[in-house]
């Protein structure tokens, strides 16, 4: 299956910004 450039950046986004809400949560507990 082939995925366009622009929905495959768009999803590469959207992970990116769940990973970094996440390593937020992660260290606002750890402190």
């Amino acid at each position: 299956m082939m995925i366009s450039d622009s929905s495959y950046n768009e999803l590469a986004r959207q992970a990116y910004n769940i990973e970094l809400s996440k390593a937020k949560s992660n260290d606002a507990s750890m402190f």
